[in-house]
């Protein structure tokens, strides 16, 4: 069940949603302007989203790896061409990182460009710390790059078998 208002126009769209759509609760406002470089902007606030889902904007479906692996080793099938660029505020009470790790309160800008996807001023509860920074995917055919910066405080580290409370800073 998802109800919205439109208001539609010659170049610029307008909707509001608010309901459940592939099991998933969501409220939005959302803005498509069809000039020369369509782009779709707005914000949506969801229960919860997986990161993967995510990723595969850019990088396809989740390839699975073979058994005693971590990561495939089949080129990344192609994203969501058909998609215009996209330019979202999100929120969700529920972010999965993995299958094993969800982080909650999670916030962050979404866009999408080309073969470019970033993730922006993220913010999240997680291990019961706090996790925040900014990552960048690009896509050159089957090549990906990574760049980001990470930013924690107060991360419980006894899920990796250690003991204290971690602080600290990552970029690559």
């Amino acid at each position: 069940n998802l109800l919205g208002d439109a208001s539609l126009a010659p170049d610029t769209s307008k909707v509001t949603l608010q309901g459940e759509a592939a099991g998933t609760k969501l409220t939005g406002a959302l803005n498509f302007q069809t000039a020369a470089s369509p782009v779709l902007k707005g914000n949506l606030a969801l229960n919860h989203l997986d990161v993967q889902s995510l990723l595969s904007l850019l990088l396809g479906p989740q390839q699975t790896p073979k058994r005693g692996d971590l990561w495939s080793d089949a080129k990344f099938l192609a994203g969501a061409a058909q998609l215009p660029d996209l330019a979202l505020a999100i929120t969700a009470e529920k972010l999965a990182l993995s299958p094993a790790q969800t982080a909650g309160n999670a916030s962050f800008n979404l866009d999408l460009s080309g073969d470019r996807l970033a993730l922006s001023q993220a913010k999240m509860a997680y291990n019961g710390g706090t996790l925040g920074g900014n990552l960048t995917l690009r896509r050159a055919a089957a090549n990906v790059s990574l760049s980001a910066d990470a930013v924690f405080s107060g991360l419980d580290l006894s899920s990796l078998l250690l003991s204290g409370k971690a602080d600290g800073q990552l970029s690559f």
